[in-house]
C-alpha cells in the first residue's frame, strides 16, 4: 500500500522561489557571521541545522511512501524554528514533501518569521551594546 498524502487546495509555492529564499537566508547569514554581526554558533547552527532538515525531509518522504515511523511535524517545525528553515524549504521542493498541506505550511511560515524576528533582534541587541560601549 503506497501512502498518498492528504491533498487540500493549497497550491505549492514557487520551487524556485523557495530555493532563491533558502539560499538567500543562508547567505545572510554568512555575510553577518564574517561581517561580525552574528557569533559563530549561530551561523553554524543554521548551516547544520538547515542539513538535518534536508535529511528529515528525506527520512520521512521515504517513510510516508513506505509506511514506516514517521518524523512527526512539530519536530520538522522546531529544526526551521531553530534556524533550519532554509534547509527545509530546499527538502520540501526537492523531495515534493509537505508543500499542499495548507496547516503545515503555515505554522513553517510562522517558525520562519519567527526566526528571522529573532535573529533580527540579536543583531540589533549587538549593534546597540557595540554603540553605547558594552
Amino acid at each position: 500500500m503506497r501512502y498518498e498524502g492528504r491533498q487540500s487546495d493549497a497550491k505549492p509555492g514557487n520551487p524556485s522561489l523557495a530555493y532563491g529564499m533558502a539560499l538567500a537566508g543562508l547567505g545572510a547569514v554568512t555575510v553577518l557571521l564574517l561581517a561580525g554581526q552574528l557569533p559563530t554558533f549561530v551561523a553554524v547552527g543554521f548551516w547544520a541545522l538547515s542539513v538535518v532538515s534536508v535529511i528529515a525531509y528525506a527520512l520521512d518522504k521515504s517513510a510516508a511512501q513506505r509506511g514506516g515511523r514517521r518524523i512527526s511535524e512539530s519536530s520538522l517545525h522546531l529544526f526551521s524554528l531553530l534556524g533550519g528553515w532554509p534547509g527545509a524549504l530546499i527538502g520540501q521542493q526537492v523531495f515534493r514533501h509537505k508543500t499542499k498541506k495548507r496547516e503545515f505550511r503555515a505554522v513553517f511560515w510562522t517558525t520562519v518569521l519567527i526566526n528571522v524576528a529573532a535573529v533580527a533582534w540579536l543583531i540589533a541587541a549587538s549593534v546597540t551594546s557595540s554603540i553605547d560601549g558594552r
